[in-house]
């Protein structure tokens, strides 16, 4: 008789516990959803954030870059009564760890010729922008180019002896208003401004190979190059 219950209660009871375990299985399997967001998906959200914060300062200082170089160089170019004629260039690297560059050579009525060079000091206004936007996440453009560091260097032609023969040639350049349509990958961006005392001025942008190329498409452009190269020796 006890044996014959026993075989009858041993159907229900693994019923029971078959329906048990499902009921455990469906609960752990719901419980992700039930609290909101999926463990996965929680775990690739906080992978990500680091990233999102670098992608966010990279484009801040894309956006505000120029603006920066602005303020940091600080470039007066202005040709007073003393001065013939003045030409100023700002040089922007296509690659954003070389560095800017920002000269101007002028000629005054007396004969005396001056040339003036600015570049930041050991990194790229780039770099150096990129690295307080973290520090500072919070400051403004204008503040923060207060602390990029940058070195300058000024002279005349006893000082820089070579200036005399690039005056003669900036004089001399024949500058065509039909620019050229070439397309270059990473192209440094050269910014001219030329003025003279009598009130005329130019004001153009152009794109050559960067200072490593033997050959410049504008003789304006081979003029800048070798400026910067004659007057960035004394940095070393």
């Amino acid at each position: 008789m006890i044996k014959r219950r026993l075989n009858n209660f041993k159907p229900q009871w693994k019923a029971q516990m078959k329906q048990q375990c499902s009921l455990i299985l469906i609960g752990l399997l719901a419980l992700p959803h039930l609290s909101g967001t999926p463990v996965l998906g929680a775990r690739d959200s906080q992978a990500s954030a680091p990233q999102k914060m670098e992608d966010a300062i990279d484009a801040w200082v894309r956006d505000n870059h120029d603006l920066a170089l602005g303020m940091v160089f600080q470039d007066d170019c202005t040709a007073t009564k003393d001065v013939r004629w003045i030409s100023c260039v700002r040089m922007v690297p296509g690659h954003p760890d070389e560095l800017e560059y920002a000269l101007s050579v002028e000629k005054r009525y007396d004969g005396t010729i001056r040339a003036h060079i600015s570049r930041p000091k050991a990194q790229s206004v780039y770099v150096q922008l990129r690295k307080l936007r973290k520090e500072h996440p919070h400051a403004s453009v204008g503040e923060l180019s207060k602390l990029v560091e940058v070195e300058s260097q000024t002279g005349d032609q006893r000082r820089f002896p070579a200036l005399a023969r690039l005056a003669d040639e900036f004089e001399k350049i024949r500058f065509s208003p039909v620019l050229s349509n070439e397309l270059m990958m990473d192209a440094t961006q050269y910014r001219f401004r030329v003025r003279l005392f009598s009130g005329e001025q130019m004001e153009v942008i152009l794109s050559g190979p960067g200072s490593g190329s033997p050959h410049q498409p504008q003789a304006l452009i081979q003029w800048a190059e070798s400026a910067r190269e004659m007057l960035s020796s004394v940095f070393h």
